[in-house]
């Protein structure tokens, strides 16, 4: 098999589906991370829909990681934060109901601390898809895509 290169943020997002409604599946011909979901869930591609039924060990069916691996993404997060106000309310945050909503709201109180999790999430995400890669013996290379050019002043 020929080492696949695939869009890491396509399969992080598959990664992260939390919509039954929706399944991934990972082209092992082409890398491609393609979305399959019931008719008015997703624009229906009737040749995408035929490709799975008459190839079906060309597809990779990809699970969702569990939400506890998020939790703990974040739990880790507020663990290498120095003692303060901010790790304080961050660890409140994910020991209450709703913690992914109250750890993101809680967040935007914080604009510098806020940026360094989306780093710190974009790691740990490139780091699951990887062991994920690795768990399912397929050869392949994440590509990220290049930031947008920063609009000029």
């Amino acid at each position: 098999m020929k080492r696949l290169i695939i869009d890491a943020e396509d399969l992080i997002g598959a990664l992260q589906n939390g919509y039954d409604e929706l399944d991934y599946y990972l082209d092992l011909e082409t890398g491609e991370v393609v979305l399959s979901g019931d008719e008015g869930v997703v624009d229906w591609d009737e040749e995408l829909e035929a490709l799975l039924e008459e190839y079906p060990d060309r597809f990779l069916y990809i699970n969702a990681i569990p939400s506890a691996k998020g939790w703990q993404t974040m739990a880790d997060f507020i663990e290498q934060l120095p003692s303060g106000e901010p790790r304080d309310r961050l660890t409140t945050a994910i020991q209450r109901s709703h913690p992914f909503r109250r750890f993101k709201d809680t967040l935007l109180n914080y604009p510098t601390l806020r940026e360094q999790w989306f780093a710190f999430e974009n790691q740990a995400m490139l780091d699951i898809a990887r062991n994920w890669l690795a768990d399912e013996g397929i050869d392949g290379e994440l590509k990220t895509r290049e930031p947008p050019p920063s609009p000029s002043a």
